[in-house]
């Protein structure tokens, strides 16, 4: 799928142009247009939207990491910003040390769109 193939390419340029790549990278596919709207990573300082901060998990179900931390939230907040609706949204992560699918932690399983 797009979101998919688009997060691969992120995580393949990383590789080759970053000392240490993020752990996991992700993308966002709008249904709107079907275009890739937003590419991500893990550790970022995206600012996170106050309709997603709604979202996330309050107390955190994943509890090795903030809520805010991943991929998806990244991707989903700089698509957001966009004006992309979250839940047109088809979202995708993948290892960046490999490009393998990296499915969604117990945090980002509660609210992810577009996992199906």
């Amino acid at each position: 799928d797009k979101a998919l193939r688009a997060a691969q390419e992120e995580a393949a340029r990383l590789r080759s142009s970053t000392a240490r790549p993020p752990a996991a990278v992700s993308a966002a596919v709008d249904r709107a247009s079907g275009e890739v709207v937003a590419v991500g990573h893990c550790r970022h300082s995206t600012p996170v939207p106050a309709e997603l901060l709604a979202k996330l998990p309050d107390p955190p179900v994943e509890k090795r990491w903030s809520v805010t931390n991943c991929g998806e939230v990244d991707v989903a907040s700089k698509a957001m910003a966009l004006g992309s609706k979250l839940e047109d949204l088809v979202i995708r992560t993948v290892h960046a040390k490999d490009g393998s699918i990296f499915p969604p932690c117990d945090n980002c399983d509660t609210w992810v769109p577009g996992k199906d």
